[in-house]
């Protein structure tokens, strides 16, 4: 019996392909903007997510003071305590002014607990605080003499950023205990 040849090409077909010195063109899967496109994307997502773990998005939050000369005692509940920070700056507005206008240049001090004569000061004999409170002074360097004569004692307004995340922890919230650790 006669075997049939293991040859893949036929004899004539590769006496062509030697002969000529043409061996064809590569085949082109895509443009060669492609590759350039392809970079730069990778580089914008790169950078959202550099961006998304290093930028830290403030939470505000308000609570009770008492003016105590150039200076503002706040009364934070102890959650938020860890995110503030001596040195920041912190906007106070009196409670009675109808402009709710906010004074100038407030930044904290200092912060350590808060005694309950203290809170019971601030928040009146009726309203009980169920959580333990940080006592936060705020020094306000631009008050004439005559304004923190009339201020004296008074209850003001403080807001301050309660809490920092990182913008991936809004977006990933499984995240959070993670990145915060981290920071």
């Amino acid at each position: 019996m006669h075997e049939p040849s293991r040859r893949l090409f036929r004899e004539a077909a590769i006496q062509h392909y030697l002969s000529t010195d043409e061996r064809g063109e590569l085949i082109r899967v895509s443009r060669p903007w492609t590759l350039s496109v392809l970079i730069v994307v990778t580089v914008i997502v790169l950078a959202l997510i550099v961006f998304s773990f290093a930028i830290e998005i403030p939470e505000q939050a308000t609570t009770i003071g008492v003016m105590n000369g150039p200076e503002v005692t706040a009364f934070v509940p102890a959650e938020h305590i860890g995110s503030i920070r001596v040195g920041d700056h912190v906007a106070v507005a009196l409670s009675g002014d109808s402009k709710n206008r906010r004074m100038s240049g407030g930044s904290v001090v200092s912060k350590s607990a808060a005694a309950s004569g203290e809170i019971r000061t601030a928040f009146g004999d009726c309203q009980q605080s169920h959580t333990p409170m940080y006592a936060v002074k705020i020094a306000i360097p631009d008050l004439s003499d005559s304004r923190i004569a009339s201020l004296a004692r008074q209850r003001v307004t403080v807001r301050y950023t309660a809490r920092r995340d990182a913008l991936v922890t809004l977006i990933f919230p499984r995240l959070a205990p993670h990145v915060r650790a981290a920071h």
